[in-house]
Parts: C-alpha cells; structure tokens; sequence
C-alpha cells in the first residue's frame, strides 16, 4: 500500500472545524464576517457553546473569546453581534502563553482594514486634498460632478465646466 505524503502545519489537522493560528498565511488576513451565531463547540470539558464568526469566502469559523470580542465590536462600531455581518476585519497570529502553555492564538486588530477609494475617471486611489479626507472627496465629488473623482480629475473637470459654462451646474 502506497503512502502519501502529507505536508505542512501540524496543528492544520487536529480542528478542522474552526479557524486557527495556522490558518493564517503571513501576518495579517482580511477577512468579511457572513454572520454570528452560537455554536457547540468541543473542548477539554466537553461540549460548551460559544458564540462564533462565520465568515464569507470558504474561511472557517472563528470561536470569539472575550478579547477577540471585543476587539471585533470595536473594529465594527457596535456590541451588537447581528451588526457585524458584512464587516471586514484583520486577523493576526499572537504568541503567547495560555491556560499554562506557550502557544499561538488568533487575534482581531481592534479597527477595520482602510478602504481605498479609486477614482471613476483615472483609476488612481484617491488621496486627501484641500483638507478633505478620501472619503470627503468623493462624497463631494459625487455631489458636484456624480462621480468619485481623485483631486486631479476634479480640477479638470471643473476646468472643463468653467470652459464650456457648466460648472457648479
């Protein structure tokens, strides 16, 4: 009988169920929350249930404890579990010792990956100009123009309105 070889992190093998440390390639993953739900989870006394994070995209669930709680509450603006869902979030790898062991756990940074906004004209990311934030500029630039525009393409088409009478129309 042939043997196949098997690879990579050991600890890929024991849960499958949810996601853990060794599921992180690199040092951060970006990840969309689908939803929140109770699940029974087994452990070391048993069976508990524990609230969970299922997220988008094939990912595994992911078990929240009290600082991975909190840390996703604050990164999503609300307490609120049935708020989280279609949030992103940043999981990281934490070494540390747990439960009187050294080990690695999963970890929530406490804010939301930055969103880039791209401009509809250019394609180039839109940056902060004339004390506006990305955001403000294109909440603005939609407003005044109908579409996200980087500082650049603004200036241009509000040159082209003044040009052919159509600015601030």
């Amino acid at each position: 009988m042939a043997r196949s070889a098997v690879t990579g992190d050991y600890r890929q093998f024991m849960d499958k169920n949810y996601f853990g440390s060794w599921d992180i390639e690199g040092d951060e993953l970006i990840v969309t929350i689908d939803h929140a739900e109770v699940n029974s989870v087994q452990n070391d006394r048993g069976s508990e249930n524990k609230l969970t994070v299922h997220l988008k995209d094939g990912y595994k669930p992911i078990i929240v404890n009290a600082t991975n709680g909190d840390s996703i509450s604050q990164a999503v603006g609300s307490k609120k579990v049935q708020d989280w869902a279609g949030h992103r979030i940043i999981l990281y790898k934490e070494r540390g010792r747990w439960f009187g062991k050294e080990g690695e756990a999963v970890r929530v940074r406490p804010y939301a990956p930055k969103e880039e906004i791209f401009c509809e004209e250019c394609g180039a990311p839109i940056k902060a100009a004339y004390g506006k934030s990305p955001a403000m500029m294109k909440a603005y630039t939609e407003g005044k123009y109908g579409k996200a525009l980087c500082a650049d393409c603004a200036k241009a088409e509000a040159e082209k309105g003044a040009l052919d009478g159509t600015e601030g129309a």
